[in-house]
C-alpha cells in the first residue's frame, strides 16, 4: 500500500528475507538494485531523441497546414475584396448613368434652354417674365442675353 515502490537488495545473501516479500521488487544486490531503478542512459537518450522526433514532425506537419489555411483564407478575402470592389464599381457606373441621363446639361443638348433673372433664379412661369426686364438663357453651349418684349 506503499505509494513509493520498495526494492528489496540485501546483498549477496543466498538466503530470502521478509523484506524480499514486501518489496515491490527484488534484486540479488544493491548494485542490481540500482540498475533496476535508474533507467539506462542510452534508452533514455533514444526515447528523448524519438519523442524530439516526433514533436519536430508534429510541428512541421502544423505549421504547413497552418500555411495552407492561411494562404486559402488569403485567396478567398482577395476574391472577396476583388467581388466587393467589381460590385461597388459597377454600382457607381450605374449611377453615374443615372446622374449623367438627369444632368441639366445632358437635357440642353436635347434642344431645351433655361432661362434665368439676372441674380441668378430660374424663370419657370410667364408671369416671372416682366415686359422690359433682361434675362440670361442658357443653351446647351453657352449663355444668351436677353429681354423680354412682352409676356403673354
Amino acid at each position: 500500500a506503499v505509494r513509493v515502490p520498495t526494492i528489496s537488495a540485501v546483498g549477496h545473501e543466498t538466503d530470502v528475507t521478509l523484506t524480499d516479500f514486501v518489496a515491490d521488487h527484488r534484486a540479488a544486490t544493491p548494485s542490481a538494485a540500482a540498475e533496476l531503478i535508474v533507467p539506462d542512459r542510452e534508452d533514455v537518450e533514444r526515447r528523448v531523441q524519438a519523442l524530439a522526433s516526433r514533436l519536430a514532425n508534429g510541428l512541421t506537419r502544423r505549421t504547413r497546414l497552418s500555411t495552407e489555411r492561411l494562404f486559402r483564407t488569403s485567396d478567398r478575402l482577395v476574391r472577396a475584396i476583388t467581388s466587393m470592389r467589381d460590385d461597388h464599381r459597377r454600382r457607381l457606373e450605374q449611377l453615374g448613368g443615372q446622374l449623367h441621363a438627369l444632368s441639366p446639361l445632358r437635357i440642353l443638348e436635347r434642344g431645351y434652354s433655361v432661362a434665368r433673372a439676372p441674380d441668378g433664379q430660374v424663370l419657370k412661369r410667364v408671369e416671372d417674365f416682366r415686359p422690359g426686364e433682361p434675362f440670361r438663357l442658357r443653351v446647351q453651349d453657352g449663355e444668351i442675353p436677353a429681354r423680354v418684349d412682352s409676356a403673354s
